[in-house]
């Protein structure tokens, strides 16, 4: 069931105008309440969680385009008009509403009639956007088994017409007819935090829908021998044609968001309960930080149930990490959460300059729980605890790294005493990495942050963060807050830190009343593919080595050669990728990459 280029290039034209009359409405009202358009807390320019981005409370960037809608019997649809999806609620005149990702109603695009919204019976089908910057480029719908596709979707609503905009050109696109001009609109809900609190739109009115050309419905991919494309397809992988499109897309040093693809599990990973701890775990390219990201976003969004929460904070494992991820909360609707890389995070807190920081590995004794006592003990010893003065944390480490009866009173065990007084100085421990959490440590026992504390924390990597550097950052949330953790144990590159998410669920405090840990797993793979699963699970106990990929992938290619023709050999085949694949990127990793280098 389909129907021709013609048509399809047709209804599209029609979806592109009524996205961009979409965006240029909702800008118009942000604009006009652009103060509470932020929606993120306020930071000042000496905040701990402040990293190079001050929000100015202006609208930034591009508003995102919609990106999707649901086919709904008439007699259960929620909204007026046809039932759109996109960064933020607003109605067009009661033929078309759109509503937020981030609203309960959402979860009828995302889960269809797997949902537990009331109007989930009524779901016949969901069209999802592929999209270009901010314009529709494509589209491609998932109709249920019993829905009849000519009558699905109504660019407009019901027979009462609407004015449709002229979509913005783009070579060989069609282009739609004008309509007459609709009445005007009701004024827009303000954000909340404005001046203006204003009712959301009215919900009474039922769109009788009209006949149009029938949507595409494209074929699902075939089977392979191993039956894994059944599996997906089983665990309800939906628009495979917009996500294969997506993740075969050259890859770029940014993320950005993937609203309309958002898979069903990763929807409910999105929007767990804000005060309810989660732990994500899942191999490599299954959409781990994705998840984070969004989630942050869905937290941060004025339309989620309960409105957004005050401060969310993300910590990664790097600064490269923080410039990759930190425009995806703010894009999809959400607050310019604030994203922090550990490494900058602890030097920020021990008030060091990070550029002068000699990287290197934490050693066990560094990042022990038992260290954050010591210091605290110290610190009440010399009596500087909270006391908020630069004096006094550098006496506090003096006192510490050093012998003398401070030192002895708080520090009773000999290894942990030991460590301490090799550093020596304040200046030597302000220049390595390894002493970081230590001084972090310090610097909170002096300092009250009191008024930057975060009512949820999300760690992304959480694999590698070790036992000191954990009590740091939970000694930062506000009372009530919880956290959401994301990683893959099978990727940890210590032994300092959990061995397991169970561990580290009851080190946390993270189980329910039945000791039971909030363990989600992440199962099918977008980026990485099945070949390189394979191989790559060789190095896994075989009960984990399960292999749920998307794509199938080229069969890594393995070389024995002999010591003295490594680096030909290497140049060789790096030479021949950056042929074969001269629009991208071809990389070569050494234990010894001087030899290639040179």
């Amino acid at each position: 069931m389909s129907a021709g280029r013609n048509d399809h290039a047709d209804v599209l034209a029609a979806e592109r105008a009524v996205n961009e009359r979409y965006r240029t409405q909702l800008k118009q009202d942000l604009e006009r309440i652009s103060t509470a358009v932020a929606q993120t807390t306020s930071l000042s320019r000496n905040s701990i969680w402040a990293s190079g981005t001050i929000s100015t409370g202006k609208l930034r960037g591009e508003i995102h385009p919609v990106v999707g809608r649901v086919a709904i019997d008439p007699a259960d649809n929620p909204v007026d008009g046809e039932l759109y999806i996109g960064p933020q609620i607003q109605e067009l005149d009661g033929e078309v509403t759109v509503v937020s990702w981030a609203a309960p109603v959402a979860q009828l695009f995302y889960e269809g009639r797997r949902s537990n919204d009331p109007a989930a019976r009524g779901v016949l089908g969901r069209r999802t956007f592929t999209t270009k910057g901010t314009d529709l480029t494509d589209f491609v719908d998932d109709l249920e088994r019993d829905a009849k596709g000519h009558t699905l979707f109504v660019v407009g609503g019901g027979r009462s017409t609407i004015e449709v905009p002229e979509a913005p050109a783009t070579t060989g696109r069609a282009r739609p007819r004008p309509r007459p001009k609709p009445a005007a609109r009701p004024e827009p809900q303000a954000v909340p935090g404005s001046s203006e609190a204003e009712p959301l739109p009215a919900t009474a009115r039922t769109p009788v829908p009209e006949p149009q050309p029938e949507p595409v419905v494209r074929d699902q991919a075939p089977v392979s021998a191993d039956g894994l494309e059944n599996d997906i397809d089983e665990q309800g992988l939906r628009a495979r044609d917009v996500v294969l499109e997506i993740v075969n897309r050259p890859r770029t040093g940014e993320l950005t968001s993937v609203l309309a693809t958002l898979q069903p599990d990763q929807y409910e990973l999105v929007t767990w309960p804000a005060d309810q701890p989660l732990i994500v775990n899942g191999h490599p390219g299954t959409g781990k930080t994705v998840v984070a990201m969004h989630r942050a976003g869905f937290l941060t969004h004025p339309d989620r149930p309960g409105g957004p929460l005050g401060r969310v904070v993300v910590v990664g494992p790097t600064d490269e990490y923080r410039d990759h991820v930190r425009s995806v909360s703010g894009s999809v609707g959400g607050a310019d959460v604030p994203v922090r890389g550990l490494p900058s995070f602890l030097a920020t807190l021990a008030r060091v300059n990070i550029g002068g920081v000699e990287p290197g590995s934490n050693d066990r004794v560094g990042v022990e729980w038992a260290l954050w006592s010591d210091v605290h003990k110290a610190a009440r010893l010399l009596g500087v605890a909270g006391d908020g003065d630069v004096k006094s944390y550098r006496a506090l480490v003096k006192a510490l790294v050093t012998d003398n009866l401070i030192h002895r009173e708080a520090v009773a065990d000999p290894e942990r005493s030991e460590w301490l007084r090799r550093i020596g100085s304040f200046e030597r421990a302000a220049k390595h990495a390894r002493y970081q959490p230590f001084l972090a440590t310090a610097a909170l026992a002096v300092f009250e942050y009191g008024n930057e504390r975060v009512d949820h924390l999300i760690v992304d990597e959480a694999q590698d963060v070790p036992p000191l550097v954990w009590r740091i950052l939970l000694s930062l949330l506000r009372k009530g807050a919880s956290v959401s953790l994301f990683g893959d144990m099978n990727q940890r590159r210590s032994d300092w830190t959990s061995s397991s998410w169970e561990q580290l669920a009851i080190d946390l405090e993270l189980t329910d009343d039945d000791g039971v840990a909030p363990i989600r797993t992440l199962e099918i793979g977008y980026r990485t593919t099945r070949a390189i699963l394979r191989f790559a699970n060789q190095l896994l106990a075989r009960e984990d080595r399960e292999v749920h990929a998307l794509r199938d992938g080229i069969e890594p290619d393995v070389r024995r050669v002999g010591a003295g023709a490594l680096v030909s050999e290497v140049l060789a085949a790096a030479d021949g990728l950056s042929r074969r694949h001269s629009d991208g990127l071809a990389a070569v990793i050494s234990c010894e990459p001087r030899r290639i280098s040179d």
